[in-house]
């Protein structure tokens, strides 16, 4: 069953229960950590809301600062040294299967740390389907003491996937070619330049030639789990993404700022699309005013 779960990228809540009462074998252990991200602005406080009740055994993950310091974009990927010093105080071991979770569904963080776990080279790595509510509907415990200290570890990356990782020339030399389709997770109404973005100082709009693929619309509206793979399939292919086109391997995922890319980046995943790179920056660093890109707005 862990290699399937890591295979798909994803684990049920029912799942997670059976791990949760029978895997704690020698080559390792399921770490459970909520992922939770919440957009600037928002009144909810993801530490707080974990202290009050969690899957039981669970950890913080905090985005915002297992991040790069010295970035003046928000949380930007981690160093190597950043990472390994936040996985070391979390008490995780490379070998460890690590379960993301978030408190409000799965788009906004888990699979963000999940692919974070993967260019760290962590593979053995999932994320909850559906988070704590799907948890909460399927009869999973909570925990409601205060989160207990965990024993540290001396965790160390082993390898990394330069390739899961984008910058901004790549993506305007992926825009200038027209070769290599980027897919942009915002809600439609940013995208097209209709709503404004969350951050100060944002212009409205999208990359040129970029395609509009929101998150929430991978998931079920109802359980919020990842849509079944043909759903996935045809909901991509609505946008214009080919998947057997020779260039969909080198599919470039962006966002506001590399949240929700990454929900694009599992749903790819689930199709057998295993290298897709995220932009980090994400709109975050392409539509600042007065940077220069070039900006389009509209379908």
């Amino acid at each position: 069953m862990i290699d399937e779960i890591i295979r798909k990228g994803t684990v049920s809540a029912k799942e997670l229960r059976q791990l949760e009462n029978a895997y704690h074998a020698p080559e390792g252990c399921v770490r459970i950590l909520d992922a939770t991200f919440v957009l600037p602005g928002s009144p909810e406080k993801p530490q707080e809301n974990f202290n009050a009740h969690r899957i039981p055994g669970a950890r913080f993950f905090d985005i915002e600062k297992i991040a790069d310091p010295a970035s003046l974009l928000p949380h930007t990927v981690p160093t190597k040294d950043v990472f390994e010093a936040g996985l070391s105080a979390l008490g995780i071991n490379p070998e460890d299967l690590v379960v993301l979770y978030g408190q409000h569904g799965m788009t906004m963080g888990p699979c963000r740390v999940w692919w974070t776990f993967r260019l760290f080279g962590h593979d053995r790595v999932c994320v909850l389907d559906g988070g704590l509510p799907e948890w909460i509907r399927q009869a999973g415990r909570l925990e409601t003491e205060p989160p207990l200290p965990c024993a540290p570890s001396q965790y160390r990356v082993k390898k990394v996937r330069n390739e899961l990782l984008v910058k901004r020339d790549d993506v305007a030399a992926a825009m200038e070619s027209g070769l290599c389709p980027i897919l942009d997770a915002r809600p439609r109404a940013r995208f097209e330049g209709n709503a404004a973005e969350p951050r100060p100082g944002m212009l409205s709009g999208h990359i040129p030639g970029s395609l509009c693929m929101p998150a929430s619309e991978l998931v079920d509206p109802e359980t919020g789990t990842l849509k079944l793979d043909e759903e996935l399939k045809n909901l991509l292919l609505q946008t214009g993404f080919d998947p057997d086109h020779p260039d969909a391997r080198k599919t470039i995922t962006t966002c506001g700022s590399g949240i929700t890319a990454c929900v694009i980046a599992l749903a790819l995943f689930r199709q057998g699309f295993d290298k897709i790179a995220v932009y980090d920056g994400s709109w975050a660093e392409w539509g600042q005013e007065n940077s220069g890109n070039k900006i389009a707005c509209g379908t």
